[in-house]
C-alpha cells in the first residue's frame, strides 16, 4: 500500500460508493476474506483450509 498511496490523508478522506461500503460490511460481518479468485486461492493454500462459503446444510447420505 505504501507504493500505491502517495497522500494518505487524501486517501482516507475519499468517499466510497454505496456498493463498495456494502460489500465491505458484508465481508466484515461474515469474517470471510474479500478478494479475487487468485487471492482467495493463495489464502486457502496458506491457511490449509477452505475460506469461501460452502453449500449450506449437511451432505446427503446417498451422495446426491
Amino acid at each position: 500500500m505504501l507504493d500505491r498511496v502517495s497522500n494518505w490523508q487524501e486517501y482516507l478522506d475519499s468517499a466510497l460508493d454505496d456498493a463498495t461500503v456494502e460489500i465491505l460490511r458484508k465481508h466484515s460481518n461474515t469474517g470471510r476474506p474479500l478478494g479475487d479468485v487468485s487471492f482467495l486461492d493463495m489464502l486457502e493454500r496458506k491457511a490449509g483450509k477452505v475460506l469461501r462459503p460452502l453449500k449450506r446444510g449437511r451432505k446427503r447420505k446417498d451422495g446426491k
